[in-house]
């Protein structure tokens, strides 16, 4: 295995000697499974130390001309690989191309879309989404990362719309300088519509929508004042209401008022005009007799009994018939009633 001089040369060499057998590393640090043992191709071990003897032999200028000269190889070839790389990506074939008559009759672009026709590709072959993944390796990438992004700000600002117009989006792009092929601005024409700035017609919209702002903000000025004075008509005839009515009110209460004083009055002349009769003695007597004999023959009445509890029976009977009687009241009356019992009865009551 190649030995390698002290740095700095050690690192041109290694370095020109990977340019020149870019696997020679490999096969000299393979190892074979369960060993200790390099494994290299021989002949290839050979071209190596053959070919690090002949760098270790240049003077440091030569050496450090070597290394020029090989990274020169190596962008050289990097430059040729991206090319032919680039060239072989589908936008920069002809089946990418985009079919202007097709794209020109549509009422409408997506926005991705419409930055892909501006390049003159086809969406539908070469989409945004497949052109993105290049933007850092290819310039046509890159110039289509950035008319995407202006589209992006302008459809943020209210310039563009996801769904916009076609002829909208070519003024736009006049506006901001983008070169667009001339055939797809032909076929939006021979379709039909109008290829506008879309400065002047965002202008003229403006325009429109300012006027119209001007006529609701001066029709709603008109609204709150008639509300206004509504209101204040309605606070006006609330406030008129509201007196007669408290007035109204004040007169029921006096009306009330005056009503029960004429009714208590109306009552004590009720009161006076029919006097309490009193009862002859003939009648009392009649009464009271009425009195001992029920007391006697309903509830068994004894007339010589101590405390009879005739008396607060008969009150209680009374109540529960709805003429409540205090109970003094009916003792006192068949005390007075005993006088009219048989004179036998009478005299044992005495």
């Amino acid at each position: 295995m190649p030995t390698f001089p002290a740095r700095p040369e050690a690192d041109a060499i290694r370095f020109l000697i990977n340019e020149r057998f870019p696997m020679w590393e490999t096969y000299a640090a393979a190892k074979v499974a369960g060993s200790k043992r390099s494994v290299s191709a021989p002949e290839l071990a050979a071209s190596v130390t053959a070919f690090q003897a002949e760098l270790v032999a240049l003077e440091p200028d030569e050496l450090s001309a070597r290394v020029l000269e090989a990274k020169a190889r190596i962008a050289s070839a990097a430059r040729a690989k991206a090319d032919q790389e680039e060239r072989a990506r589908i936008y920069n074939r002809a089946e990418g191309n985009a079919e202007f008559e097709y794209w020109g009759r549509c009422a409408y672009w997506k926005i991705d879309e419409a930055v892909v026709l501006s390049m003159g590709k086809d969406p539908r072959r070469a989409s945004w989404a497949y052109i993105k993944r290049f933007e850092t390796v290819s310039p046509f990438a890159r110039e289509c990362a950035q008319r995407h992004e202006l589209a992006t700000r302008a459809r943020s600002f209210g310039q563009l719309w996801e769904l916009t117009n076609p002829g909208l989006f070519l003024g736009w792009a006049k506006q901001v300088g983008l070169e667009v092929p001339n055939e797809l601005v032909e076929a939006v024409r021979a379709a039909g519509t109008y290829v506008t700035n879309w400065k002047d017609q965002y202008d003229n919209q403006k325009k429109l929508t300012d006027e119209l702002s001007a006529t609701i903000d001066a029709l709603h000025d008109t609204l709150k004042k008639r509300d206004e004075e509504e209101k204040r008509h309605l606070d006006e005839f609330m406030q008129r209401h509201d007196s007669q009515l408290s007035k109204a009110l004040a007169l029921i209460k006096e009306y009330r008022i005056e009503r029960e004083k004429l009714m208590e009055e109306l009552q004590k002349a009720r009161t006076k005009s029919k006097p309490e009769k009193i009862l002859g003695t003939k009648e009392r007597d009649s009464l009271l007799k009425l009195v001992i004999g029920m007391a006697k023959g309903g509830y068994g009445f004894v007339p010589d009994a101590t405390r009879s509890p005739i008396a607060g029976e008969i009150a209680s009977d009374l109540a529960l018939a709805g003429i409540p009687l205090d109970e003094d009241t009916v003792r006192k009356y068949l005390v007075q009633a005993k006088q009219f019992l048989p004179q036998d009865e009478a005299e044992q009551t005495a």
